[in-house]
């Protein structure tokens, strides 16, 4: 083989290494499309090594060669839009956020060299975002075009910048475009000051409309229990809710709803939710708050078509007087929208009176007592109500009404039966029951103007009637306001108060005989007589024999019983009588020796007093005995 062969076998066989050194970072940058930094130096050589057929290496390095890096200034500006990417109504103020990127290879200060927007519509102030929060804080620096520099942005970093877009009076269904340019502040950059454009796009819309979330054309409703009216018990819970829809075609911002709880409405602690979701009642980081008694929810944003559902909890008063009607009322307003007041819920408070007992309070109720309304004293001309439409126990609303077990009654009226406030109707209530006196109530009633009425209440009977919302008597006249019935507490009073009766064993008697007296007194009304006592007067010469007193109550045992004795009066304590008691008083009498003959009567007398301070006094009751002289008359002689 001639060496020129063997050299090119030797070549053949050459093995060709490639080495670079250098600033690896930056070269796998310019390997990678990116950008080095600025004013980096970038030094490679190369370096060669074979083998020769003898096995012999070679090897060369080539001279180093260095690069350094100018500074490049470039930067993007988005978005860049080309439609409209969201909606806005007319007279909006709205924050809109452009973004500047350096994509240089040195860090760059941008200044702002356009901003724009078509009109009607204005830009108000323009902020560098420097907490890059995408609102406006109070760290953010305003900025004046072509003036401002903003802060220092690393290469491959961004800033935000924001604009305050105010709308204005624009046409629905037109275009807001709004054009940002920005420029670098590099000076000495090899391409000059970059500058870049951007651009934002939005359509304009009607508007956000806050209704009904089933109904636009209805305004947001407010339930309690799920219905517009409910009917609850001071004391115990029940649910609010509101619930409203956007149903514009702009997002609503800033929404607030706000809740002003009436008088005797009280709210129950922590129990506001948002979506089921529970929010406290402390003004924190969540979207609910509760002030005094205002409650207040704040909604950063509603989308079109998108609903929202508020609930609480809340409680009457105890004090709120039965068949009083309150009414609540809910505020949805939003910073693009008008606001708008929701539908009313009502509560109604046990819409019922009752007609109870006057001496034995709340714990004496009277059942099957007759009540009716009347047109006028006689009684014969009943007040015709609208049947079916009234509350319980009287649903049907009959007239007139005969109480239920625990002494319940309403009545439910049209709204033309309310007359006017100027011009008050009168009506008469009549009420009766076995047993006791009957009643003539005066009733003058008119509208509130909320849907509830006002009603007067006057006795032409002469006896007392109850507070309003109580069972404490009062003889005066009384009103009661905003009620949603016609209900009332009504005293009753037995036609008696306490009774008594009084027998002796035997009809004859003879002088010198002993005779045995029995006296009953009993309570037939609805509460207990305290310090009842009863005053027997005996005949002349009839003595009571000590130690003789007996009394019992009910089924109990006798007890001993003696009286305060002063000539010929017996004075017996009894206390406390139970309402429906009867006690029973034993004692004998011997008849003297100065005893008249014929007919002689023993009358006794029994009283107390009511826990109202009221006493009563029974009539006398009489014992007669026909007394002979026996050993003593004449007829012996």
């Amino acid at each position: 083989m001639t060496p020129f062969l063997h050299k090119k076998a030797a070549a053949a066989s050459l093995l060709l290494a490639l080495i670079f050194a250098g600033t690896l970072p930056a070269l796998a940058r310019v390997f990678d499309g990116g950008n080095p930094t600025a004013g980096v130096n970038i030094s490679n050589h190369a370096e060669a090594i074979y083998t020769d057929e003898t096995g012999t290496s070679f090897s060369t390095i080539s001279p180093t060669i260095t690069v350094t890096v100018l500074a490049v200034s470039t930067l993007t500006v988005t978005p860049d839009e080309t439609q409209a990417s969201s909606t806005v109504g007319p007279n909006e103020t709205l924050t809109r956020v452009f973004r500047i990127c350096n994509t240089g290879n040195t860090p760059d200060l941008y200044t702002i060299t356009r901003a724009e927007v078509n009109a009607p519509s204005t830009l108000g102030a323009l902020y560098f975002d420097t907490d890059a929060s995408g609102t406006i804080t109070s760290s953010d620096v305003a900025l004046t075009v072509n003036q401002s520099l903003s802060p220092r942005v690393q290469a491959g970093a961004c800033i935000n910048v924001l604009a305050v877009l105010q709308t204005g009076d624009v046409q629905p269904q037109s275009n807001i475009t709004i054009h940002l340019a920005a420029r670098s502040n590099v000076v000495d950059a090899v391409n000059g000051r970059g500058e870049d454009e951007g651009t934002i796009i939005n359509t304009v819309g009607k508007g956000a409309r806050l209704t009904s979330p089933d109904n636009p054309s209805l305004p947001p409703t407010k339930l309690v229990n799920n219905n517009p009216q409910a009917t609850v018990s001071p004391g115990n819970p029940f649910t609010y809710t509101i619930a409203f829809r956007n149903s514009g075609d702009v997002t609503a911002r800033n929404v607030l709803v706000t809740d002003d709880l009436p008088t005797g409405i009280d709210y129950v602690s922590s129990s506001l939710h948002l979506e089921n979701r529970s929010l406290t009642d402390a003004a924190d980081s969540d979207e609910g708050t509760l002030t005094n008694r205002r409650i207040e929810v704040r909604l950063s944003e509603v989308a079109p078509n998108q609903v929202v559902h508020i609930s609480f909890q809340a409680r009457v008063s105890a004090s709120t007087p039965s068949g009083v009607g309150i009414n609540n009322i809910a505020t949805v307003s939003a910073q693009n929208a008008t606001a708008v007041q929701s539908t009313t819920a009502t509560v109604v408070i046990d819409p019922f009176g009752v007609v109870f007992s006057g001496r034995g309070g709340a714990a004496a109720p009277i059942s099957a007592a007759n009540v009716s309304i009347l047109l006028d004293e006689t009684g014969s001309n009943l007040l015709q109500i609208p049947s079916g439409s009234g509350f319980e126990p009287n649903k049907q609303n009959t007239n007139p009404y005969a109480t239920d077990a625990k002494g319940h009654f309403s009545f439910a009226m049209l709204p033309e039966q309310l007359g006017s406030v100027g011009a008050p109707v009168r009506y008469f209530m009549k009420v009766t029951s076995p047993g006791y006196i009957t009643r003539m109530l005066e009733l003058s009633v008119h509208p509130t103007g909320t849907g509830f009425f006002v009603m007067s209440v006057r006795a032409l009977d002469g006896q007392p009637i109850a507070q309003p919302g109580s069972f404490e008597l009062t003889n005066d006249p009384i009103e009661i306001n905003d009620l949603a019935a016609v209900a009332l507490n009504i005293p009753m009073f037995e036609q008696r108060g306490l009774e008594i009766n009084k027998v002796v064993d035997k009809p004859r008697a003879e002088i010198g005989d002993t005779l045995t007296y029995r006296v009953e007194v009993n309570n037939p009304t609805a509460a207990p007589i305290l310090d009842v006592i009863v005053r027997d007067q005996l005949p002349e010469s009839f003595h009571y024999v000590e130690g003789t007193g007996r009394i019992n109550t009910g089924n109990a045992l006798d007890n001993v019983v003696e009286p305060d004795v002063s000539g010929n009066l017996l004075t017996f304590h009894i206390g406390t009588l139970q309402h429906g008691a009867t006690a029973r008083i034993l004692y004998r009498v011997r008849i003297g020796a100065s005893a008249h003959e014929g007919h002689q009567e023993n009358m006794a007398v029994a009283s107390g007093a009511f826990a109202s301070g009221d006493r009563t006094e029974t009539q006398p009751a009489r014992a007669s005995v026909l007394v002979g002289g026996g050993v003593f008359s004449t007829q012996q002689v």
